[in-house]
């Protein structure tokens, strides 16, 4: 799963009341509050879960690869 936790970064973002929630590697977890797509005009990601209280983007390596195969 891609994540970004800057909504401004993030077009055609649908916000999901009950997205779920994220837990990271030491237990701690986030709520999911949408989806949208994360681009820069020359590259997109689609599906990339908005977390509001997450530092950093989380970009899937294993997922990018096997989006172009």
């Amino acid at each position: 799963m891609d994540m970004s936790g800057q909504k401004d970064f993030l077009r055609y973002l649908k916000l999901a009341p009950n997205g779920g929630y994220v837990i990271y590697g030491n237990n701690s977890n986030s709520q999911i509050q949408g989806y949208g797509v994360l681009t820069n005009e020359i590259f997109s990601i689609s599906n990339v879960a908005y977390i509001a209280d997450l530092k950093h983007n989380l970009i899937s390596v294993a997922q990018l690869t096997d989006a172009n195969q």
